[in-house]
């Protein structure tokens, strides 16, 4: 089961990878960026689908709440101490401010929270989760509308969209659902949230017929690199001294983000000790198959699963 994130991950590290989806291993806990940006997607899922009025934004506000909570596990009070940009009090004011700034039309709305599958082969199937699709008024072009946050809005933070692997699979998966000449492209919804300030940079993302047949043959490319690595790995045996299967990217080891620095410093060959998850660290697999039940057919070899389906007559 693969999607982008899996792939990107393959493509930042490839040792990062077998600890994360083949053996598993993730870090007890939760991680304050991950609550936070998820609990952001829920707060604009409410925005919108209902507008940017004062109610709307109370309403989002409290599915910010209770998405934050949730993945947290701590109470509000403690919430306000976790962290010095990203608590309850720059969620209330960002999402109030977003709204005033950005007054997102939710008649352009058609789906909220989408998840399926789209062919990048004939035998390859490729599974993506979008934001909000929308549909402008005046043009009647389709988009993506893709919620990213941050704590520092920079150049590069915003160069980088440009030829992020994981806004190809947005575009590509747009393509497959509706016709090609109807697309626009992909829109980076950013939300800074610095100590004292907030910022909702918005900026287009144009993908080329030329740079979608790219966008594809890469997709392949690393799709045949993780088969060649599990073909690797089933080669090798515990008693061997190195497992050559998805080998170390070094140039990423000190990378902010990376989960397992200790144990690549530790074995050589991780096959000799990956009965139990080692301390600090639980046994959790990400199957992006969850966010896709129910799923209905919605075009030619195309299956999406609809959190909300604006397009639906009451």
């Amino acid at each position: 089961v693969v999607d982008a994130s899996k792939l990107k991950k393959l493509m930042s590290c490839p040792r990062d990878f077998f600890y994360t989806h083949v053996l598993g291993w993730q870090m007890e806990g939760f991680n304050i960026n991950f609550a936070f940006g998820s609990a952001w997607h829920s707060g604009q899922e409410v925005i919108q689908t209902k507008g940017s009025t004062a109610e709307v934004v109370q309403e989002a506000y409290e599915a910010f709440i209770l998405k934050l909570q949730q993945d947290t596990g701590l109470p509000l009070e403690n919430l306000t101490q976790i962290h010095v940009s990203k608590n309850p009090e720059s969620g209330l004011k960002g999402l109030a401010e977003y709204a005033a700034i950005w007054k997102d039309n939710p008649k352009e709305t058609m789906y909220v929270e989408i998840a399926g599958t789209a062919p990048i082969s004939d035998d390859r199937i490729f599974h993506v989760k979008l934001d909000t699709i929308k549909r402008r008024l005046k043009t009647g072009k389709i988009f993506s509308l893709e919620h990213k946050t941050t704590t520092r809005f920079s150049d590069s933070w915003q160069e980088k969209w440009q030829y992020d692997f994981q806004v190809g699979a947005y575009d590509h998966f747009l393509k497959c659902l509706f016709e090609p000449s109807e697309v626009e492209g992909v829109v980076i919804n950013g939300a800074v949230f610095n100590k004292n300030k907030r910022q909702f940079p918005r900026f287009p993302i144009i993908i080329t017929p030329e740079m979608w047949e790219m966008w594809i043959y890469e997709a392949n490319h690393w799709w045949n690199y993780l088969e060649m690595n599990m073909r690797h790995l089933y080669e090798t045996s515990p008693s061997d001294r190195v497992m050559v299967a998805f080998p170390r990217n070094s140039e990423s080891c000190s990378k902010f983000g990376c989960n397992h620095p200790q144990l690549c410093t530790m074995k050589a060959n991780p096959l000799q000790r990956m009965d139990t998850p080692p301390f600090g660290y639980c046994k959790k697999f990400w199957d992006p198959r969850e966010r896709e039940k129910g799923a209905v057919q919605k075009g030619s070899n195309v299956s999406i699963a609809i959190k909300k389906d604006l397009t639906e007559k009451p």
